[in-house]
């Protein structure tokens, strides 16, 4: 939905346009529950507490003075709905885990029951010990590490300086760290060793990718280069006949006739010697 569409659909829901309104809640519905549920952790919740946040911007769109957007606006209130929802659950309920499926235990192959439950064991202790955390610091943990919003949107989000949240942010890692430091350290070794062996894969990859794609040019080069000298010695091999075929006297041309020798010229002067005439000549 571009701003100025969005900004039309505001004036007209501020005027008492539902149906001006609905078409804001279905184009920003899904980022605003997202934010609900990733502090609420429960899709049925997270619903309610949407629908919740939706009225009451409904009911308080008159205040809403345009100076962030409507996602925003609609985003904070959800979290804000969403913290008052946890605030209320009762801490002392502890969440029980089933057992995994039979046929999801056959599609993990070798991996043991066992192994399945001690791994949902550690995903309850994180989500436990991002349920212990203070909400201010909650929701700004998981606003920044599990939805991925900047600073600048958790801020105004949450209706806060950008310095707080950072201080949230940092203060809250920090307890997280300390919470699971005993529990998730091997893990947490086992998970480093697995993404740097992941790692050195996927240089090895590109390396080879690399070297194939050098070897493929040096060929294409090479082969360039033998196109270019046979195009040169066909041009050569051209050239020379054609001046052999300039060379060759043309058909039906006649021989040029010799000439008769030429006796040697003479030097000096030419003797005549008369002789007296007899009787009888004529």
């Amino acid at each position: 939905m571009g701003n100025d569409v969005e900004a039309a659909l505001l004036r007209r829901a501020q005027g008492g346009d539902r149906q001006a309104f609905s078409r804001l809640v279905a184009a920003h519905r899904e980022p605003v529950y997202r934010a609900a549920y990733w502090v609420l952790k429960d899709p049925e919740e997270a619903m309610d507490a949407t629908q919740e946040a939706f009225l009451r911007a409904y009911r308080h769109l008159q205040t809403f003075a345009g100076r962030s957007s409507f996602r925003t606006w609609a985003r904070r209130i959800a979290t804000n709905v969403a913290l008052d929802r946890l605030a209320r659950r009762r801490r002392e309920e502890s969440r029980t885990q089933s057992l995994p499926e039979s046929g999801e235990v056959a599609e993990r192959g070798r991996e043991s029951v066992g192994a399945a439950l001690e791994r949902e064991e550690r995903r309850e202790l994180v989500r436990a010990a991002i349920e212990e955390l203070p909400p201010a610091q909650r929701a700004a943990v998981v606003l920044r590490d599990v939805e991925g919003l900047s600073y600048q949107e958790i801020a105004e989000t949450l209706s806060i300086p950008k310095g707080t949240v950072m201080s949230r942010i940092y203060y809250g890692r920090k307890a997280l760290k300390e919470k699971l430091a005993g529990v998730l350290g091997p893990e947490a070794e086992r998970i480093r060793a697995s993404r740097a062996a992941e790692e050195r894969a996927r240089a090895a990859a590109a390396e080879q990718r690399a070297r194939l794609r050098e070897q493929a040019e040096r060929e294409a080069r090479e082969r360039a280069a033998e196109a270019a000298l046979a195009a040169e010695a066909a041009r050569e091999a051209e050239a020379a006949r054609a001046e052999g075929a300039s060379a060759e006297p043309a058909e039906g041309a006649s021989e040029p006739e010799e000439l008769p020798p030429q006796p040697p010229k003479r030097s000096g002067p030419i003797k005549i010697t008369l002789r007296p005439k007899k009787p009888g000549d004529a």
